[in-house]
């Protein structure tokens, strides 16, 4: 038993530079069932009057923290009179008091505080010492983007309308935009097998649009025209952005 306490009551104990925790054995310990809540901890009381430091005085004031358990030798002997401490039974699910309050024998009460060897971290989630369990959302800012559907109509000269509605955009590009769908044309000239000839001025409004707005095309994957009639094979489904 003396050796027991011996180990029990010499401090905190390491092994490989991480602390341990050592409780006394009972006879209804299940190690499958334990659930670490309730463990010793070293608490110091700084500074605390001497008046205080008797036996059942000190025991009293420990038990506003918790079971206590032993006072070290230096309260017997007072060998050191900077801090009293007492290794008191704790339960760290709970935040551990960084001060207790305590009355003198008049009656008047002061608020004193407390400092541990060691605080554990104590993870709610799981019920083990050793780490905390920290729900963190970082709420992003709203970001807005402004997003174009387009669709062209099917002659170079009913698609005026829509260059010239699309030109305006450029007064709000100052923001991100996306600008996508069925233009109904076409940008360069591989951008349709079969079919008649591609013309400069079928390519034209299609390309001072892209310039004037200074937009570029979204990289695609997948099939490289998006339109065909099983003879004719046409790119003119497209999605644009700008540099935002």
């Amino acid at each position: 038993m003396e050796d027991k306490n011996k180990v029990l009551y010499s401090g905190t104990h390491t092994i490989g530079n991480k602390l341990i925790i050592l409780k006394s054995w009972s006879a209804d310990f299940n190690f499958y069932d334990e659930v670490l809540k309730t463990i010793p901890q070293w608490v110091s009381f700084p500074n605390l009057p001497l008046n205080y430091w008797g036996k059942i005085t000190l025991s009293r004031i420990a038990s506003g923290l918790g079971c206590p358990i032993y006072a070290d030798d230096c309260i017997s002997s007072t060998t050191r009179i900077s801090y009293a401490r007492v290794l008191i039974e704790m339960d760290i699910s709970k935040e551990l008091p960084k001060c207790i309050i305590v009355q003198d024998p008049p009656g008047k009460e002061f608020e004193h505080v407390v400092e541990y060897d060691w605080v554990p971290q104590y993870c709610h989630k799981c019920l083990m010492v050793g780490h905390d369990f920290i729900v963190t959302q970082e709420v992003a800012e709203p970001q807005l983007f402004a997003f174009t559907v387009v669709y062209g109509l099917h002659t170079i000269a009913h698609r005026y309308d829509l260059w010239a509605a699309l030109n305006e955009l450029k007064e709000h590009m100052n923001m991100p935009s996306l600008i996508m769908r069925d233009f109904n044309a076409i940008k360069d000239m591989d951008d349709r097998v079969n079919g008649t000839t591609i013309q400069d001025n079928e390519v034209k409004d299609f390309g001072d649009f892209i310039e004037d707005c200074r937009i570029t095309e979204l990289l695609t994957v997948g099939k490289s025209y998006t339109w065909t009639n099983s003879h004719v094979y046409s790119r003119i489904d497209r999605a644009l952005i700008n540099a935002q």
